[in-house]
């Protein structure tokens, strides 16, 4: 656990951190963390994502200094030559993205896990994990705060609060605990940041195009099951008609989300190769196993999947399978479903 990483971490020299694809602030706050408490240590720290650093993210201390993966002899030469490489906030190698993924298992450094989302991949030397964990942030502080609590300041601290701040929702998640707040005191005490100025940077800093588009996914809201469930679709068309970026879609979910009644919302966004399909829910209400069955996953309350395919038919298809994998009133019309749907709701509404 915390120990053994600490013992074999204070051992090596050269280390590489990475998280995964389109990354968060949990994702980017829990790397950044634990890259600039290291080179503290004076290890030679390399930190590097399939992705860029969202535009939102990019005002942290030390996030120029977060590579992205372009398969360059320098980086493939750098991840091969790592004593240790540690993978944050994602369980399967595939989440780390094309190419680095495959170089991450196969080099001959101790792969070292930090997460929390459930059922983590086994080709991992030294795990990490709690699926309670209100995001990884909260475990990169307590591994920081057992090895060298004095290290725990300014940007350091500053990371892990953006990162457990927005893996929380704001602190609105049912992880969110006392000593999840207690954590929260702690790395705002010893931070370089006020929260004013964390939440302006990350939520208060949207393009001119944001608006329009905006506008343009809020015309999708559709409810079903009762209004149980909602959903809104983000097309191709959309970003080009408003000239919008794909990271002006952050966040959106939450408005679908916050209709009375609902228990869980879907966000459809078209890109060229598939759609990506976020999951969220409220309470018990869980959709970790609903991205699962499509290849994706997540936590209970907050997952996601890419499915190739076209939008409409994916949608039609993400949909209708709702009952399967969440308890909700209203079944779909009884002619859309197939034979195994009909089955399937008989058992549970008894028809």
């Amino acid at each position: 656990m915390v120990e053994d990483i600490i013992v074999v971490l204070r051992s090596l020299q050269r280390i590489v951190i990475t998280t995964h694809i389109r990354p968060d602030g949990d994702a980017i706050g829990s790397q950044l963390a634990l890259g600039l408490f290291l080179r503290q240590l004076g290890k030679s720290v390399t930190m590097i994502n399939a992705h860029t650093v969202p535009s939102t993210l990019a005002w942290m201390d030390g996030a120029e200094d977060i590579q992205v993966f372009t398969d360059s002899l320098a980086q493939v030469s750098t991840l091969l030559r790592a004593e240790a490489i540690v993978v944050l906030d994602l369980n399967a190698a595939h989440r780390l993205g094309t190419g680095i993924g495959d170089l991450v298992q196969d080099t001959a450094g101790i792969k070292i896990l930090i997460d929390h989302h459930r059922q983590p991949e086994s080709w991992f030397d030294l795990s990490y994990v709690r699926e309670d964990a209100a995001a990884t942030g909260e475990l990169v502080y307590a591994l920081i705060k057992a090895w060298d609590e004095a290290l725990l300041r300014g940007p350091v601290a500053t990371a892990l609060y953006v990162a457990i701040m927005t893996d929380t929702g704001q602190f609105r998640y049912a992880t969110v605990t006392p000593a999840v707040h207690r954590i929260v005191a702690d790395v705002l005490d010893r931070g370089a940041r006020k929260p004013a100025e964390v939440y302006a940077e990350i939520y208060q800093t949207h393009t001119p195009e944001w608006p329009r588009l905006l506008g343009h996914v809020m015309n999708t809201l559709t409810l079903r099951f009762d209004g149980k469930l909602a959903y809104i679709v983000v097309t191709r068309n959309m970003l080009e008609t408003t000239s919008a970026d794909y990271q002006d879609t952050e966040g959106f979910v939450e408005f679908a989300m916050a209709v009375e009644g609902v228990e869980a919302a879907l966000v459809f966004s078209e890109t060229r190769k598939g759609v990506k399909v976020s999951f969220r829910s409220k309470g018990a209400c869980a959709v970790d196993g609903w991205a699962r069955s499509f290849g994706g996953g997540g936590h209970r309350n907050a997952a996601g999947a890419f499915i190739r395919g076209p939008l409409q038919e994916i949608i039609d298809t993400v949909v209708k399978s709702a009952p399967k994998h969440i308890s909700l009133a209203e079944a779909p019309v009884e002619d859309e479903l197939s034979a195994d749907d009909k089955q399937y709701l008989s058992i549970l509404t008894g028809i």
